[in-house]
């Protein structure tokens, strides 16, 4: 995979990072918001909370887009600007098949609480080429991150949600004890009585 350059001070630069963030913001409280969910703490505090946030990015994103109009366009090559996009479309694509595949699998093992997990290294790992691509070295910061993260999370679950359940064994009834119907005594005659007969 080839890296391509990219103008810094371009329209063209600076709202792909507004629409990356826009992206990001998005999919991020999402996560946050399952997240909550799953700890039993998405309450209306928490939920509004995470609305603002929400908001203010994209209040933020659409301010950049806006200011982006009075810088001077791209003077890179155009067919080096298709080239990064079709690798980045590429890239993406691997990444959500992953991710599909990973959730498919995972719930076919009954394995569905390593599946946060897993996606978050996909996630990561899927900004490594991006950054080789367009020459940004952020993005292994934030590729590192995410992976570390992920398979700190990985750790933590194993052996916690997903160990195996023991089959619980039926408690046999209090006020009844089970014998053999051939075991009963009478006490008269002392032969062996059918516990199991009920005389008419």
């Amino acid at each position: 995979m080839t890296s391509v350059a990219t103008d810094d001070r371009s329209v063209e630069a600076l709202r792909g990072r507004a629409t990356g963030v826009l992206f990001l913001s998005g999919f991020g409280a999402l996560w946050f918001l399952l997240g909550l969910a799953a700890s039993q703490r998405l309450s209306l505090p928490t939920a509004c909370a995470l609305a603002a946030g929400l908001v203010a990015l994209v209040a933020g994103t659409v301010l950049l887009r806006r200011r982006s109009a009075a810088l001077p366009a791209s003077r890179l090559d155009p067919e080096e600007q298709r080239q990064a996009g079709r690798t980045f479309g590429r890239v993406n694509a691997a990444q959500w098949a992953a991710i599909v595949l990973i959730a498919v699998v995972l719930g076919r093992l009954h394995l569905d609480a390593y599946t946060p997990a897993a996606v978050t290294v996909v996630v990561g790992l899927h900004f490594f080429p991006l950054a080789r691509l367009f020459r940004s070295p952020q993005h292994h910061v934030t590729g590192a991150a995410l992976v570390l993260w992920g398979a700190v999370c990985l750790l933590l679950v194993r052996g916690t949600c997903c160990s195996p359940r023991r089959r619980s064994e039926p408690e046999p009834s209090s006020g009844l004890r089970q014998r053999s119907p051939w075991r009963g005594r009478s006490a008269s005659s002392g032969r062996s009585v059918s516990l199991a007969s009920d005389p008419a």
